[in-house]
């Protein structure tokens, strides 16, 4: 039988050639499930990630988990005390998030008028997708005893290159275009919003540790380019995420402690005017797509 892609480092097999997850064997997990099909999570992969990442990163980045990834509750729950926030596309992501303790910002264009409600009296940060969408928050907050949190997520005029998914340098549905966002952001401080900073991700799924270095060099000199515009400091900037996993023969992990020395650096030589500002990666599938097992009977050869 071909193989689908490569196996994940971390499995192995036992004596006998079962499979282990999380030094458990998979016959030994569905016995305890009462069957398959099931999925299986291996927090020990997670947490090797993470400790990966915090290695690589600069110590002022902050790691933020994309709860779209795997909404697992176990895994959320377990996540919290690893990461420092969330970051949530849905309203039912956000309700499995809020009690965890950790800062959530919000993100995904169409939000309603109900979800920009339930996030603003739950203090998580609305990245704004449009002008519509922040006229709408401003109005709904008009009505709050305290200012919302809000950011604006920005649609560079670059692209990542080599992305899966390409979220920069076209027409998106997916934030306000860069040079729009100045008069934005001084609308929002005009109205009395806490106006929280940027969110600027240009696409996912990168495996090539050059395109990334690339995107995130622009997107810090973008960020520091709007707000020298907007005459406005932002509290934190998202860089995106980016980071990704093989999927078949042939791709090769990323590189990303190439990725975080070089970030490093740029974070080093940043315009004065982000000297204050707080950074942040989210990441989904590169911290918990290699950790699940699918296990499921064979019916039939």
């Amino acid at each position: 039988m071909k193989p689908m892609g490569p196996i994940p480092p971390g499995f192995v097999a036992n004596a006998g050639g079962g499979l282990l997850i999380g030094g458990r064997a998979a016959d030994e997990l569905v016995v305890d499930a009462g069957g398959t099909p099931l999925f299986v999570y291996d927090s020990g992969l997670v947490a090797q990630q993470i400790e990966r990442f915090r290695s690589a990163m600069p110590a002022e980045v902050a790691l933020h988990y994309a709860a779209k990834a795997n909404p697992y509750a176990p895994l959320l729950s377990w996540i919290a005390e690893q990461v420092d926030g969330f970051d949530v596309a849905s309203a039912g992501e956000l309700g499995r998030v809020a009690h965890l303790g950790l800062p959530i910002s919000f993100a995904g264009p169409g939000k309603s008028d109900q979800q920009l409600e339930t996030a603003m009296r739950a203090g998580v940060t609305i990245n704004l997708e449009s002008e519509g969408e922040a006229e709408r928050a401003l109005a709904i907050a008009a009505g709050m005893s305290h200012p919302p949190k809000l950011a604006i997520r920005v649609n560079p005029p670059f692209a990542l290159r080599g992305a899966g998914m390409k979220m920069g340098g076209l027409a998106s549905q997916f934030g306000i275009d860069h040079d729009r966002a100045p008069a934005l952001i001084e609308r929002l401080v005009a109205a009395g919003a806490d106006w929280r900073g940027l969110h600027i991700f240009t696409g996912s799924q990168a495996l090539h540790a050059d395109a990334l270095i690339e995107a995130q060099t622009a997107t810090v000199a973008l960020a520091a380019e709007i707000s020298a515009q907007a005459g406005g400091r932002p509290a934190e900037v998202n860089l995106g995420g980016g980071f990704g996993i093989p999927y078949f023969p042939g791709d090769r992990p990323l590189d990303i402690e190439t990725v975080g020395a070089a970030l490093a650096r740029t974070l080093a030589e940043r315009a004065k005017i982000l000297a204050e500002t707080k950074f942040a990666i989210e990441l989904g599938r590169w911290l918990v797509g290699d950790a699940g097992v699918y296990l499921t009977g064979i019916v039939e050869r």
